[in-house]
């Protein structure tokens, strides 16, 4: 037996290296491709990606034989290509069966399938080794015969190598543009899902409208709040009065030609029932052009309807349901600063109601509180004003003229006795009248100068009304320098 030493080519040792190493990437790179695609691309990548992580196991292999220095070597050509369609065999199954065990995630039978697929992976690549080597016939340098008819791939070899390098190059160079594509794909997929959640759960109605007005689209309270208002989406303007109708199409309108975003309050009345809402007309674009129109819808009937009643609550005596003293103080303001003409203001305190709510009670005073309000209500003009200013006093803000036939139709309504309960009350009613702008221009100085001449009616007589008058205030001022010495 002849023995044969040699060295190795530490370039080609590199190459071969290398070689392997990409092998090695375009594996591992590729399973993902072929796991996270479907129908052509997938197909297209378990072949092509075959074809080169085979390629590559398979010139490593060549290459390392090729490193071999003082030896020649040539190869069966049947048994070469032998062993280059196992190695792409080998790599197909590979690339199908990391396809397969990742479909089968949780299955029970995953560990003996793992098992099965190593032996036979690891029996493709030791056959493609050994099928390569007996396809190989070694000879020490120039003990070749020339004449030789089996295959000299020395050249052939080069060539394969550099295809191989090539392949694995542009293998990885697409799979790295496939994969910045399906990131980027995927990014745009989770910001669609991320749009689409938002508007699925925002509790907020949102619709979405084509351009010629029809309903493309609504989330859950979208259509909560059509059956609240008992509405079909193919009938809007059927259900709607013409009025809201007109308002809700004129906006759409104006958001098609305008193509801004705006925003208005409203209220809608559908079956008989008033909705406060918010609008919000927004214009969507699909590659620069204007291609709908999404409405949010805030409903906002429960928050109008509080603040109405807080406002009420803030504006309007508790008892008898008329306007408060603030209501009185801000009307009277805004009355002086819109008037040109004269503005009369007057105060009115029920007699002996003390009496009363002392002696049978604040339930017996409260109802005479409430009798006395709608006696006083039946008597405003259309531009009268009335409020309770607190206690047993009220004042009426009117414009000034037949005060007199007023005052005198006020005291008119105490002329009948007052039957609450088992009770006959009789009471009557004190007027002080102060007038803009003789007595002043000033809400506050007319409401005291009012308030004077009410006292200075009380003192005179119970059942009658009292203009305001200069003797009348130097009358208060010592009064109240007498009470204050």
């Amino acid at each position: 037996m002849t023995e044969v030493i040699g060295e190795y080519n530490k370039w080609l040792i590199i190459l071969s290296y290398i070689t392997a190493v990409l092998a090695a990437y375009t594996a591992l790179d590729l399973s993902e491709r072929v796991v996270h695609t479907k129908g052509w691309k997938n197909k297209g990548w378990l072949f092509t990606g075959s074809l080169t992580m085979g390629l590559g196991i398979w010139s490593m292999h060549f290459i390392g034989m090729e490193a071999m220095e003082s030896i020649s070597i040539v190869y069966n050509p049947v048994l070469y290509g032998a062993s280059f369609a196992i190695a792409i065999t080998a790599s197909f199954a590979a690339l199908k069966l990391s396809f397969v065990l990742a479909k089968k995630t949780g299955s029970s039978r995953i560990l003996s399938i793992k098992i099965g697929s190593a032996f036979l992976m690891g029996g493709a690549i030791s056959g493609m080794h050994y099928t390569g080597m007996a396809a190989a016939t070694l000879y020490k340098n120039g003990s070749r015969d020339a004449g030789h008819p089996e295959m000299d791939t020395v050249e052939l070899g080069i060539v394969i190598v550099l295809i191989t390098l090539m392949l694995q190059g542009l293998m990885i160079l697409g799979a790295f543009t496939d994969k910045r594509l399906l990131i980027q794909a995927e990014k745009v997929k989770d910001n669609e899902e991320r749009f689409q959640s938002l508007i699925k759960h925002n509790i907020d109605p949102i619709y979405v409208f084509s351009l010629e007005g029809d309903m493309l689209f609504a989330n859950s309270s979208g259509y909560s709040l059509l059956n609240q208002m008992r509405i079909e989406p193919i009938q809007f303007s059927s259900v709607l009065c013409q009025e809201d109708h007109e308002k809700l199409l004129s906006w759409f309108l104006q958001v098609k030609s305008e193509k801004k975003a705006i925003n208005r309050d409203t209220q809608i009345t559908a079956s008989n029932v008033r909705f406060d809402l918010n609008l919000t007309l927004i214009p969507v674009y699909v590659r620069q052009e204007l291609d709908s129109i999404y409405v949010i819808c805030k409903d906002m009937t429960k928050q109008r309807e509080a603040e109405r009643k807080i406002r009420r609550m803030a504006h309007y005596d508790a008892l008898t349901d008329l306007p408060n003293r603030r209501y009185a103080v801000e009307h009277l303001a805004n009355v002086l600063n819109d008037k040109h003409s004269g503005t009369a203001v007057l105060f009115l305190d029920l007699n002996r109601f003390k009496i009363f709510n002392d002696a049978l009670g604040h339930n017996i005073g409260d109802r005479l509180l409430i009798e006395a309000s709608k006696r006083l209500a039946k008597c405003m003009p259309d531009q009268g004003f009335i409020a309770r200013l607190g206690g047993d006093e009220f004042i009426i803000i009117t414009p000034a003229y037949q005060i007199d036939e007023l005052s005198e139709q006020l005291i008119r309504q105490f002329e009948s006795v007052f039957r609450i309960k088992d009770h006959r009350l009789k009471t009557s009613v004190s007027i002080g009248i102060a007038v803009s702008p003789a007595d002043g221009t000033d809400g506050e100085e007319l409401m005291k100068k009012a308030d004077m001449a009410m006292y200075a009616a009380k003192d005179k007589n119970r059942s009658r009304y009292q203009y305001f008058s200069s003797s009348i205030g130097k009358q208060s001022e010592l009064s109240l320098k007498d009470e204050t010495e």
